[in-house]
């Protein structure tokens, strides 16, 4: 080990590969995020696409039917079919009636189709809240334990400035400090002399 790799040059590099690795997952999240969004919006679209289809359909079915049972009855009427008026009346009604509940039962799917995409877009914005809860959480967490390994190298890295300043020494077995000619105290009771 070099003069230059101390604990705090190995902690940085550490430091340097998580903070690389956490962009790496916000990036993939992030895409994530957009793919839900794209996915959203285009179910979307294809949700308003069906609805205009239903709404222009509705209408033009039911005039066509009622169209198609009105040309039988005048067909009816002029070969002299009189007396089955009232059939015919009948299976108009009936038509109309298949046509009114078709419209109905399109109104309906419509309607399922806008709560279903309604659901699915909600449900993407609290997938991407909690993941952003997450990350931020993990992020703080990440700072925390940064922060704390950085504040345990601070003693030690201030022993080896000391050492290597020549303020503290070995003086055969017992360890030396130089305080000068006036030395200043530390402490609550003033125990410690402060090492120049």
């Amino acid at each position: 080990m070099s003069t230059n790799d101390t604990p705090t040059a190995a902690s940085a590099e550490a430091l340097k590969t998580m903070a690389l690795r956490m962009a790496a997952l916000v990036d993939a999240l992030e895409d994530r995020s957009l793919a839900v969004v794209d996915a959203s919006r285009a179910n979307r679209e294809a949700l308003a696409r069906a609805a205009a289809t239903v709404d222009a359909a509705g209408p033009r079915l039911v005039e066509a039917a009622t169209q198609a049972v009105r040309n039988e009855a005048a067909s009816a009427l002029a070969s002299g079919l009189g007396s089955s008026v009232d059939e015919i009346r009948k299976a108009l009604a009936a038509a109309a009636e298949d046509a009114t509940n078709g419209a109905r039962r399109l109104a309906a799917e419509r309607d399922a189709l806008g709560r279903q995409q309604r659901r699915a877009f909600w449900t993407g914005a609290v997938a991407l809240g909690v993941g952003a809860v997450l990350i931020v959480a993990s992020c703080a967490c990440w700072v925390a334990q940064a922060r704390a390994e950085v504040e345990a190298l601070a003693f030690p890295a201030a022993v080896h400035a000391a050492t290597a300043s020549g303020a503290l020494r070995a003086c055969g077995d017992k360890l030396c400090a130089r305080v000068g000619t006036e030395s200043r105290r530390a402490g609550e009771r003033g125990e410690y002399l402060v090492v120049e």
